[in-house]
């Protein structure tokens, strides 16, 4: 019989999600900058005619890719992709927290203005939860697909249902049944 270790993380970690849901889910402002609207409808729906409905399947870095797809956003959707890579990179562990900030500040350099990645939020990322294997990062833009379905989805939800759903177990996958299915 194998056993099985059940794994509860970094509590930095469950801090820096904390952050995400307080601000960003709860709220349509931000992770990176207090009182500023990033995560609104409206940004949600600029992302999804950006990158969902533009995929590049050109040759280039990730990164080209998604500088390119960017060209014309607002700074404050670019910085709500900033927060989605957060939410992203905070999943693996195989990846090194100085990688992770550095993938996060070059989509923040994509803006025009771009505010720093706060130290507290910046050392989480040297942390994570699973080793999510090679697909979870080759395929970095199916990841943030999904980020951007369940934004959208999630703000376009009454706001007592959102304050009841961050309230009850599996919250996630009750939004996401209704994007996906």
């Amino acid at each position: 019989m194998t056993k099985t270790r059940r794994r509860t993380g970094e509590p930095a970690v469950y801090e820096g999600v904390q952050v995400v849901i307080d601000h960003g889910l709860r709220q349509d402002g931000s992770a990176l900058t207090p009182g500023v609207a990033v995560w609104t409808a409206e940004n949600f729906a600029t992302l999804r005619r950006h990158f969902i409905e533009q995929p590049d399947f050109g040759e280039d870095t990730y990164l080209q890719k998604l500088e390119r797809q960017l060209v014309g956003a607002t700074d404050r959707a670019i910085q709500l992709m900033a927060e989605l890579h957060y939410v992203h990179l905070l999943i693996p562990m195989n990846t090194s927290g100085a990688k992770k900030r550095e993938i996060i500040d070059s989509v923040l350099g994509f803006m025009r203005h771009s505010p720093a990645l706060p130290a507290q939020l910046a050392a989480v990322l040297d942390h994570g939860f699973i080793n999510p294997g090679p697909s979870y990062q080759a395929r970095r833009d199916l990841q943030l697909n999904f980020l951007i379905e369940f934004g959208d989805a999630w703000k376009a939800l009454p706001t007592a249902e959102q304050a009841k759903l961050l309230e009850a177990p599996r919250c996630i996958k009750w939004v996401w049944s209704g994007v996906a299915g």
